[in-house]
């Protein structure tokens, strides 16, 4: 039998792909000798070695941030009342990165999944949320770059909400649109910590629209012309 057909029974074993199996040959400059002359033995230890290897590097890359330790902020009237420790599992299937929020052996509703190559949607609750804004921000003059998806469920009221996602990290942010309060924030790092500051206090309407308070004696004859 020749050598890329024992490479290919022992890749059948672990599943691996056409791409991973170029990988695979590619090692085959390095196996110059005539398998006739050789122990069999021998050559299925290295083939082994091979795939193994091949197989570890694959399954490297198929899961990243593994059980990265997250701090979940929980607001009331935009302050801090409660803080849970979650663990971000993180992995990478295909064409698609998906995003487990875990607390203990329970994953959280805000877990979620995107293409690892289109940044228009993420799918969330049920839902496909779009891409609605970005904007950068700079910092340890590095630009980090977040992203603002719109959930909106048809024929409810008051669950509309916006979540900031920033790719190095996860979910930052979770403002309901309807009720106007922050939800929740996850911080990742002292990084995030920054990312998520700059983002609620921003008011050029990526997060909110500035919109000052009327004067307050504009207030007193309003309150006073409806008692009239």
């Amino acid at each position: 039998m020749g050598l890329v057909k024992l490479i290919q029974k022992q890749i059948a074993k672990f599943e691996l792909s056409k791409e991973k199996f170029k990988i695979v040959t590619n090692w085959l400059p390095i196996c110059k000798f005539d398998v006739r002359r050789n122990n069999m033995r021998i050559l299925h230890i290295i083939i082994g070695l091979i795939v193994f290897q091949v197989f570890i590097s694959c399954k490297q890359k198929q899961s990243e941030n593994v059980d990265k330790l997250v701090l979940l902020n929980s607001y009331i009237h935009d302050s801090i009342w409660e803080t849970d420790t979650l663990y971000l599992v993180k992995s990478v299937r295909k064409d698609t990165v998906r995003f487990f929020y875990k607390q203990g052996s329970d994953t959280i509703g805000y877990s979620f999944f995107k293409s690892n190559y289109n940044d228009s949607s993420i799918y969330l609750g049920g839902l496909n949320c779009p891409l609605v804004s970005t904007k950068t921000f700079k910092i340890n003059n590095k630009d980090f770059t977040v992203l603002k998806y719109s959930y909106d469920e048809e024929n409810t009221i008051d669950e509309e909400s916006s979540f900031f996602y920033q790719e190095n990290y996860g979910l930052l942010v979770c403002f309901n649109d309807g009720w106007m309060d922050l939800i929740f924030s996850m911080e990742y790092d002292s990084i995030s910590r920054i990312l998520i500051d700059s983002i609620i206090s921003d008011r050029t309407g990526f997060y909110l629209i500035n919109v000052p308070q009327p004067p307050f004696d504009s207030l007193l004859i309003d309150i006073e012309q409806h008692f009239d």
